[in-house]
């Protein structure tokens, strides 16, 4: 297997930077989920467990743009005579292209661009490839960070991808092998929690395949569990409803196996049987063509989504792509039998499995013609007996017992692409408190400590943090340190601050309010003032909310400094909370007219009666709009609907909404529903 760096140029708009501020967790870490009744024990086992928004330390990646042109993306390739697999280096080792080298065909769906779009848990995200989700609930914390990839030297060489996880503190690898003569690309996956504690943690592989005419999905089993579409929400407390039933048919569709059958974007989960050896999946095409998933037991359920074949939907698959060039389908596989099953990794655990993908091309029509039987069993059958003749019985557990043993061989320096320099520093500090070393297999040599990191280096190594100008905002956040924080005699107000920013991400919000009330005393940074908007925010007290979010923007006026847009969000938002509408436009074309804050200009001028500036909005390009979100639609809806009440002289009010909802066709631009409401 050759293992090498190389780099692809493609149309796109990278990465531009991150949100300053600190995003807190949500106040309520388990969610409510519904059932409609038909949901077994098991299936509803720690539903809604730990699935409340978590970033921090993390910060929000919510600045890039359209703005597309040719671009360089670093990646590693690993290639044998069969296949050729290209992993972006800098955008959450995402595996990009599989390419089957005999025939030149692209196994994945290969995204003919670079878009980032507002899909993921901190914002930025974008379509295609194969994708590894794990610790936090939703696509990868690090989706958009660069990872570490190294050559590891075994019974053969293969390619190790791995990164320290900070928000649980856990460890993940990847090993990848693609041995000689073989037509499958083998991924052992290893989640280690090396502290005596367990943690919530969350597993998911999405694989996005090409979406085309009579794309049929199997796994081995035919009982679903489906999400109701109508209960997925644009909100994070938005409540999800979940019904069970048996392919191919559901409650919304007579024909599930097929995606290009649901109107809306849909989603279910495969609830495969315990006794299941090795769970899989397979997308089907009609020339014959099967792309499959297949893993050891660990990795037990199956998931299929698609965006649907209404508007909205086809929108975002050309939102995230080029127009009509973006239609994917995804095939996922988990630990739980949906993604809002929460479940521990214990203390002082590994968790480990192995996947395959692979692939087979049916010539015979006789067999293609099976493959789409009419009865879902029989068409299942044939597709798994099709993954059998490929794949014999006791392949991947035979693997996983060689591959497991290897994931624990050293890397003897050769790193191809570096990550993040979290690791390094987590092990300084393990170093200096004579804690149990970081996992032998990983290597995140000092080199690697970057910027971000160079504040709380500071802190270990002297054990104080400076004073900055009022203006300051961090470069980065840690929840590591907080005894070291606590353990400084005269804490200055930076060190108040963030001692703060720990505390109230733990749930100690009155402690966190005292230290930045404190802190202010010191001296009046503007992330304190903000920080106390936050907590004001939170108790739903708007008004004090608003008075320190000002006090927050005053002290860049004062300084007559660029405000950063995120302040003007959050500002703009409380101020739509209790419909300050005036001081919203006046802010809206005071400082900066983007579509960030556009869309509470837009409730505003529509309140106002301003309807040539609202128009004016309607006509903007939604850069960042939130998966499920369709604030600016709702809006022309209701614009649509005042104007033929005032027109037609008849009442305004919901039913009138209602049905212009259904009668009048939505802007291009505006129409992002997934669900038609």
């Amino acid at each position: 297997m050759e293992i090498y760096l190389s780099s692809i140029s493609i149309e796109g708009s990278i990465l531009k930077g991150e949100n300053p501020l600190p995003i807190f967790r949500d106040r309520q870490k388990d969610k409510p989920i519904q059932s409609d009744g038909t949901l077994n024990k098991e299936s509803m086992e720690n539903m809604g467990y730990e699935i409340g928004m978590r970033i921090l330390p993390y910060k929000l990646q919510d600045r890039y743009d359209r703005d597309r042109k040719i671009i360089n993306l670093k990646t590693v390739v690993i290639k044998n005579d069969k296949l050729k697999a290209t992993f972006l280096c800098e955008y959450g080792g995402r595996l990009y292209s599989l390419i089957d080298l005999e025939t030149g065909k692209e196994l994945l769906f290969k995204n003919p661009v670079f878009q980032l779009a507002n899909l993921s848990t901190r914002n930025a995200w974008f379509s295609g490839g194969i994708e590894w989700n794990v610790s936090q609930f939703g696509h990868s914390l690090q989706t958009c960070e660069p990872l570490f990839f190294a050559i590891v030297h075994g019974e053969e060489d293969f390619l190790r991808l791995y990164e320290f996880e900070r928000t649980k503190r856990i460890y993940y690898q990847i090993d990848f092998r693609l041995p000689e003569n073989s037509k499958n690309l083998y991924a052992h996956i290893k989640i280690i929690n090396d502290e005596n504690y367990k943690k919530p943690m969350y597993c998911w592989t999405n694989i996005a395949v090409r979406e085309e005419k009579n794309i049929r999905i199997f796994s081995s089993t035919e009982d679903i569990i489906y999400i109701y579409p109508d209960s997925v929400g644009s909100t994070e407390n938005s409540i999800k409803k979940f019904g069970a039933s048996k392919l191919p048919k559901t409650p919304f569709v007579n024909e599930g196996s097929y995606p290009l059958n649901f109107p809306y974007s849909s989603e279910y989960f495969f609830q495969t049987k315990k006794e299941t050896i090795n769970p899989w999946e397979a997308a089907v095409y009609e020339d014959g063509f099967i792309f499959f998933e297949m893993s050891t037991g660990k990795l037990r359920y199956r998931k299929m989504f698609c965006w649907g074949n209404l508007e909205g939907g086809r929108k975002w698959e050309s939102f995230l792509s080029k127009e009509n060039e973006g239609a994917y389908v995804e095939i996922q596989a988990g630990i739980t039998p949906t993604q809002v099953n929460g479940f521990d990794i214990d203390a002082n655990t590994n968790i480990e499995f192995t996947q395959m993908f692979s692939f087979a091309n049916i010539t015979n029509q006789n067999d293609i013609y099976e493959l789409y039987n009419k009865d879902y069993s029989k068409a299942r059958d044939k597709v798994k007996n099709i993954i059998d003749s490929n794949v014999s019985k006791n392949h991947l557990d035979e693997l996983f017992y060689k591959y497991s043993k290897e994931s624990n061989l050293k890397i003897n320096g050769d790193i191809l692409s570096f990550g993040k320099g979290w690791g390094a520093l987590e092990n300084l500090r393990r170093e200096k408190y004579k804690l149990k070393e970081s996992p032998k297999s990983l290597y995140f040599p000092k080199s690697s400590i970057d910027r971000e990191c160079l504040t709380w280096l500071k802190l270990l190594e002297d054990g104080n943090l400076n004073e900055m100008e009022e203006s300051y905002l961090p470069d980065s956040y840690s929840l590591d340190f907080k005894n070291e924080l606590e353990n400084i005699k005269n804490k200055n107000a930076i060190t108040l601050i963030h001692l703060g920013i720990i505390y109230y991400e733990n749930f100690l919000e009155e402690k966190a309010f005292e230290l930045w009330i404190k802190s202010l005393e010191i001296k009046p940074y503007a992330i304190a003032y903000r920080n106390l908007s936050i907590y004001y925010k939170n108790k739903n007290e708007y008004d004090k909310a608003i008075f320190y979010m000002e006090k927050a923007i005053r002290i860049f006026e004062n300084k007559n400094m660029i405000i950063d847009e995120s302040f003007l969000v959050e500002y703009l938002e409380l101020l739509s909370y209790i419909k300050y509408y005036d001081k919203i436009i006046y802010l809206y074309e005071k400082y900066n007219k983007n579509e960030k804050i556009a869309v509470f200009a837009a409730r505003a001028y529509f309140e106002k009666k301003e309807y040539n500036k609202l128009e004016n909005i309607f006509n903007i390009e939604q850069i960042t709009i939130r998966e499920g979100e369709n604030y600016l639609l709702d809006i022309y809806f209701e614009y649509i609907a005042k104007l033929k009440s005032e027109k037609e002289n008849i009442e305004f009010n919901d039913e009138l909404i209602k049905k212009i909802r259904i009668e009048e066709k939505a802007p291009e631009n505006l129409d992002f529903r997934m669900v038609k409401r």
